[in-house]
């Protein structure tokens, strides 16, 4: 197992921005990025081009969506070559600081990026490219996930998913895969449910633990009515949703678990892949690791 990052804490330069666009569904702007000058990036005196290396990880990046400063983490495959021409899925991962490596007590020993390097290794799931979401300053997790999600989806579409596919050898055509627990677990609900129908969507695997969905009044419940009387005609969720809460969590995260899962059930879509998966032994602490291992498994299982 071999999972290549560095956690030297860097600020991007040259970042350009065209702004944010209200509308969700809008062409992301073009961004840009040059590495630091560091002396392990620096070219060297060669006869043929020498590959830019992609930005070392973690980096700062200022959003001109939710004007917060986040901290990017990113593990690559072993196989990995900034030269090469295979492409990568890319994984996308909420609350990086607390799960991306295991140096925070919420998710010891070899965190999200251990999981997903180990899951690759051992051909359960494709080779993947994990990034971590974390915040330069504070934790604004509540901000993004709770009160301006709006915000924190165009930050996710429009500013870093177009930077991702300019840096590193994503495949863009596969569509990328969103996991988080808890408030997290909630803002991967709401990802979803901005889905449009279009050719390309952002995320088309999701993976949602144990979210408390009475949060905000209900108003998830809202976000999927919308989506079904958006999709009402066409009838087709074309992603994958694995959904999970442990079995020993407070009734509010049991229950609004099992009524948002019926009513998906109840849409009937076409294409739409879909398993709610309960952990009766589990609680809200330690039903990370186990469901983003069967969950990330279950989604790349097509």
């Amino acid at each position: 197992m071999k999972v290549s990052w560095i956690f030297v804490s860097i600020v991007i330069l040259g970042v350009s921005l065209v702004g944010c666009s209200a509308d969700p569904a809008s062409p992301a702007p073009t961004v840009t990025v040059a590495p630091a000058p560091l002396a392990t990036l620096a070219p060297t005196a060669t006869a043929s081009p020498t590959p830019i290396p992609p930005p070392e990880s973690p980096f700062a990046l200022r959003s001109e969506c939710t004007h917060a400063n986040y901290r990017i983490y990113v593990s690559l495959p072993a196989s990995y070559e900034s030269s090469g021409s295979e492409r990568y899925p890319v994984i996308y991962l909420l609350d990086a600081d607390w799960y991306f490596d295991g140096s925070h007590w919420r998710l010891e020993g070899d965190g999200v990026a251990g999981i997903v390097a180990g899951l690759g290794d051992g051909g359960s799931i494709p080779e993947s490219i994990l990034v971590g979401i974390g915040y330069e300053e504070g934790n604004g997790r509540d901000t993004d996930f709770l009160w301006y999600p709006d915000l924190f989806y165009r930050f996710l579409t429009q500013e870093l998913i177009p930077l991702v596919e300019e840096e590193y050898l994503a495949d863009t055509a596969a569509g990328g895969t969103l996991i988080g627990h808890s408030d997290g677990g909630y803002f991967t609900m709401y990802a979803l449910f901005q889905y449009t129908g279009e050719d390309k969507p952002p995320f088309t695997r999701f993976v949602a633990i144990s979210g408390d969905y009475t949060k905000n009044n209900a108003d998830l419940f809202t976000e999927e009515l919308r989506l079904y009387r958006r999709l009402e005609d066409q009838g087709e969720l074309d992603v994958a949703l694995y959904m999970t809460v442990g079995g020993r969590e407070e009734a509010r995260f049991i229950t609004s678990n099992q009524q948002l899962a019926e009513r998906l059930e109840g849409r009937g879509y076409d294409r739409f892949r879909f398993r709610s998966e309960p952990y009766p032994a589990l609680t809200h602490a330690n039903i990370i690791r186990p469901a983003a291992v069967n969950g990330l498994r279950w989604v790349f299982d097509e």
